[in-house]
């Protein structure tokens, strides 16, 4: 609901009608076709004899795949703008995983339980499932079937097949079209590693023609940032792309509010009224994100940094960049060398604890290609064009060098030459060869860092790139364009294909391909493919 409870002007989201038409289509992936909204034998049609209308409106999701696991989602929603559509009492919600999208061999099911108190959300954890194998799932609930979805779990532990996911990031509502999510849906990839900035908080576009509203102020509390959740839920281009793959996802600092950091708003110096908003937050975002129970956030925060393996293959660490960190220096923004200088050189982008079971966890590692998803770039990107002066963005990992650094060497002290890091909240796809020192152009990759475009935030963007390689000797390829990145990994290869798309203003962008990167396992270093 709004924050005065009253209902936004028509027009301004997408109907329950119109949202019920976009779901009784179907998604072609490959030879698979998946038919939505259809119901079996077993069941009423839907809307007859309900206790309540249609209530898949946020469509339907799955994530974190292990081998023998994954995590399916939805949320119970009959109308995003009215916070009466649903009964306020616990629901039945019966699930199903099937090998077939006909769910003539099902494989698991059950009864989850929809709290009134958890805004009517599920989260099930299905467990017995066997390794490198997609499947098929739904919901039924009143009386009524979701869509079907797809989903995959990951390969046994000694699998060396290829694998090929997406790796994306910052999708703000006001600022354009979810194009992208419509190339990722019938590219089917075997996941999704989401980088954060699922949400944009503020009311605002960043960019001067918004295509579409918000219809609300900034979310402070839970209600207010549950509404906002939901409105992205209701964009079909997302549901799609949700509907086809599972996600791993995190969160970055736009979920709560901008450049936000352990328990404190740069735009609030009262803890005490923060700390109530960043709950409120966590909340919102695990009610609507296929997360395991293990990220249920508590009054001590949330727990997003976690490990997953994908067969022999990769060795995923999700990192969180947010709750842990010191404070930004120089103020947060822009700041100079100098100003860096004279911060504090103690300063720890992760924490302690999680540095340590960062640094553990790959020390274990025995797979190809050891993979670290992260919010922020953690390559060194100067904005300045003059050649005696520069300027780093501070909320990133160029604000802490030393805790860059100590990454750096641990890499190079352990001999880790396959170490790939996947970066987001930069709007514009960028790609460096990490350094331990990255002003000189002699100095040896260690590692990479890939940054991911935006999905839509600052609109159309343009073919220029946005960094001058003269002031970054390490930088391989900057462009500002909306998109992906799709990553395909064997053994002994790692490439990346930087998807764009032309446009989001309006819908219907056509997918391009702006360049295609690669890196030699034992070889770090980016290389023209």
């Amino acid at each position: 609901m709004t924050h005065d409870g009253a209902r936004p002007p028509a027009g301004n989201g997408i109907s329950r009608r119109r949202m019920i038409t976009l779901s009784s289509g179907s998604l072609v992936l490959g030879s698979a076709s998946l038919a939505l909204g259809n119901s079996v034998d077993s069941v009423a049609p839907i809307r007859r004899s309900s206790q309540f209308s249609y209530p898949f409106l946020l469509g339907i999701a799955s994530g974190d795949p292990w081998a023998d696991s994954v995590v399916l989602w939805t949320r119970l929603v009959p109308d995003v703008y009215d916070p009466y559509a649903m009964p306020d009492r616990t629901v039945n919600v019966e699930w199903q995983v099937a090998n077939d999208e006909y769910f003539n061999d099902v494989v698991a099911d059950g009864t989850a339980k929809a709290f009134s108190e958890h805004a009517h959300s599920v989260h099930v954890e299905v467990f017995g499932l066997q390794p490198g194998r997609w499947y098929f799932y739904r919901f039924r609930a009143g009386g009524h079937i979701s869509e079907v979805g797809r989903t995959r779990t990951a390969p046994p532990r000694d699998s060396t097949d290829p694998v090929r996911f997406v790796s994306a990031s910052c999708q703000s509502l006001p600022d354009g079209y979810f194009n992208a999510y419509r190339h990722i849906r019938d590219t089917a990839p075997d996941f999704v590693m989401f980088l954060g900035d699922w949400i944009y908080e503020s009311d605002a576009a960043t960019i001067d023609d918004p295509v579409r509203s918000h219809d609300a102020h900034d979310p402070v509390t839970l209600d207010e940032y549950r509404f906002r959740h939901a409105q992205y839920r209701l964009d079909p281009d997302l549901q799609a792309a949700s509907a086809v793959t599972p996600y791993i996802v995190t969160f970055d600092d736009h979920e709560i509010v901008d450049n936000w950091f352990a328990l404190t708003d740069p735009n609030e110096p009262r803890e005490d009224r923060f700390e109530p908003r960043r709950t409120a937050a966590f909340r919102a975002f695990y009610e609507h994100l296929p997360l395991r129970a293990a990220a249920r956030p508590s009054s001590q925060g949330m727990k997003i940094h976690r490990r997953m393996q994908w067969g022999n293959m990769l060795d995923v660490f999700m990192l969180d960049t947010r709750q842990y960190r010191s404070a930004t220096p120089c103020g947060g923004g822009r700041g100079s060398p100098e100003c860096l200088a004279s911060a504090p050189t103690q300063r720890s982008m992760l924490g302690s604890e999680q540095e340590r079971w960062l640094h553990d966890g790959m020390l274990d590692s025995e797979t190809s290609w050891r993979t670290i998803g992260q919010q922020i770039p953690m390559g060194r990107y100067d904005y300045l064009t003059d050649p005696n002066a520069s300027s780093f963005l501070m909320d990133r990992w160029d604000g802490y060098p030393q805790a860059r650094n100590r990454l750096l060497e641990f890499i190079r002290d352990n001999e880790m030459w396959n170490v790939v890091v996947l970066s987001g909240d930069a709007h514009a796809h960028m790609a460096t060869d990490l350094t331990l020192d990255m002003a000189d152009p002699w100095s040896t990759p260690l590692a990479s860092d890939m940054v991911c475009t935006s999905i839509s935030t600052t609109g159309d963007g343009s073919g220029e790139s946005r960094l001058e390689g003269s002031q970054n000797p390490h930088l391989r390829f900057s462009l500002w364009r909306r998109g992906y990145i799709e990553h395909y990994v064997d053994q002994d290869m790692w490439l990346s294909d930087f998807r764009t798309v032309p446009y989001v203003s309006k819908r219907g962008a056509p997918r391009e391909t702006a360049t295609r990167l690669a890196i030699e396992n034992g070889n770090p270093g980016l290389l023209e493919a």
